[in-house]
């Protein structure tokens, strides 16, 4: 269907509305107060779940013990499933959605669908005896701290911090907090520098044969551009792997799920602890020894690239 018949669709529904709510309350879509859209909000998704229903009544045989099949009419099913469509088109306008913002957030969020059923599709295909690796994004394959200070220098003050400690004891945690917060929400990361030799260390583990998990715990369920934002700051930065692990227990996530993984890179002293007292190597970034009580299997590393020396050819 061409964006012509979609935006058709769309104007149809939107005059609609207008002239429902007139007759309701004399006010056009656009004018509902923040009472009334959570009012109309509430009717809509009742009445979605209404015709849901009524989709589901016209499927044949639905209800196993009921044969509908010499009683099915496509037509209703169509007119039902438009219902819900209908009901749908009309939430968003209540929510003041432009029809582009519909069409873009309904190709964002396609995009998203599809590549999380292909990254848990492709995570279940990785054979757990496989050479497996677990690789941390933030720290470790991108250049966070020096993405977040300048989103903040560019946004919110013409102050210029050279760490987020320093920042923090500036401006405090609750402010920092709600920084970060917005940070998250900017689409800000999709664009943060790549640490020297992300690409190209990723790419020559893939030659030796390694299979690549990343590693985050961001938020993605909490904020939904997180998701869509990290795999386009893997693609620009030519950042290979295999699967993603989205976890707040990422360390532990990886390691239920492929046990025999054979080392984890980390720029976190306490997971990385955590993980070298459980047999894992871990490779840690920028880390000192001394300041750690078991050095057992934890060897520090500047650059990724330093990381091939330790490897076996």
């Amino acid at each position: 269907m061409s964006n012509n018949k979609l935006k058709h669709l769309w104007d149809v529904q939107l005059e609609f509305n207008n002239k429902f709510f007139v007759s309701k309350i004399g006010k056009n879509v656009d004018e509902l107060s923040m009472e009334e859209k959570v009012f109309w909000s509430k009717n809509h998704l009742l009445c979605i779940v209404s015709e849901a229903m009524e989709v589901l009544n016209e499927v044949p045989q639905w209800k196993e013990h009921r044969n509908t099949v010499s009683n099915f009419i496509p037509s209703n099913l169509y007119e039902e499933i438009i219902d819900v469509n209908k009901f749908s088109l009309g939430l968003a306008q209540i929510w003041g959605m432009t029809f582009e913002q519909y069409y873009e957030e309904y190709l964002r969020k396609s995009y998203v669908v599809e590549q999380r059923w292909h990254q848990e599709h492709d995570l279940k295909l990785i054979d757990k005896d496989s050479k497996i690796v677990g690789i941390d994004i933030d720290g470790v394959l991108g250049e966070y701290e020096k993405c977040f200070l300048n989103y903040f220098n560019e946004c919110h003050d013409s102050t210029k911090f050279n760490s987020i400690e320093e920042l923090k004891d500036c401006i405090g945690i609750e402010m920092y907090e709600k920084i970060k917060s917005e940070y998250r929400q900017s689409g800000y990361k999709a664009d943060m520098q790549a640490c020297e030799g992300a690409s190209e260390f990723t790419k020559k583990l893939r030659e030796m044969g390694y299979k690549i998990i990343i590693l985050t715990a961001r938020p993605y369920k909490e904020y939904y551009t997180i998701y869509p934002d990290t795999l386009k700051f893997l693609e620009k930065r030519e950042i290979i792997f295999d699967a993603i692990i989205f976890d707040e227990n990422k360390h532990m996530k990886i390691i239920k799920e492929f046990p025999t993984m054979e080392f984890m890179i980390e720029d976190n002293t306490h997971i990385a602890k955590s993980i070298a007292n459980q047999g894992y190597k871990v490779f840690l970034k920028n880390c000192n020894l001394k300041n750690l009580n078991e050095t057992k299997n934890i060897q520090p590393f500047k650059t990724l690239l330093d990381i091939l020396n330790y490897l076996p050819i």
